[in-house]
């Protein structure tokens, strides 16, 4: 064989080789594009999903202590009154009666007004109070 068929030998079969070497890069790179397409996919869909679950979560949660909140304050309220009503009832010595008709219209008017019912229970105690102190003093 001469030189030239010699060196058309060797060409032919570094460009197979070569070939079988990009063929091969390409399938790695398809194999990885997909992969990558995949993993990125993935990572996405969990990134929505954490934001998702966060939002979620801040919602159920955030409502739960707010309602948490306000039943406490309700609470709070409630105790502040009943104990404002319970004051009356020791100033003034009423009957259960009188103390009923008394949260009743403290309620009413806590209601119908601007001011809560606690706030008119306890004008009501400052006026048992003041009431007694006028009936302790002596007669001239």
């Amino acid at each position: 064989m001469t030189d030239l068929g010699r060196l058309t030998l060797r060409l032919d079969a570094d460009v197979r080789s070569l070939r079988r070497r990009l063929e091969e890069a390409e399938r790695l790179i398809e194999q990885t594009g997909q992969q990558s397409g995949e993993t990125f996919r993935e990572s996405i869909l969990q990134g929505i999903g954490l934001d998702l679950g966060g939002r979620i979560n801040s919602l159920v949660f955030g409502q739960i202590g707010k309602g948490k909140q306000f039943i406490q304050s309700s609470l709070a309220t409630y105790q502040e009154f009943a104990q404002t009503i319970q004051q009356f009832g020791v100033f003034s010595g009423a009957s259960e009666k009188e103390i009923q008709a008394l949260t009743d219209e403290t309620k009413r008017l806590g209601a119908e007004t601007s001011k809560s019912s606690t706030d008119v229970a306890k004008v009501s105690v400052e006026l048992t109070k003041l009431a007694c102190i006028i009936h302790q003093r002596p007669k001239r």
